[in-house]
């Protein structure tokens, strides 16, 4: 994984990593494994993992798509 990133404009549950070769969304950010949009309004800051620490399990595993949540509560 390359990254683990956070929305600071909604509520933070899980980190989410962003997809390095995807730019699908269309927005200049690009977007996450799971496909969330990196939308600059959301101000989506890098973090760094800490032991205990959530992450995605779309990000973590892409072969989970489509079973779990992504992670933020909009």
């Amino acid at each position: 994984m390359s990254g683990y990133i956070a929305p600071a404009a909604k509520v933070f549950t899980v980190a989410h990593v962003r997809d390095e070769e995807v730019q699908s969304s269309g927005c200049p950010d690009g977007e996450t494994i799971c496909g969330m949009p990196l939308e600059p309004a959301e101000v989506w800051l890098p973090l760094t993992l800490r032991p205990g620490d959530r992450v995605c399990p779309v990000c973590a595993d892409p072969e989970q798509a489509g079973t779990e949540e992504q992670g933020t509560l909009l």
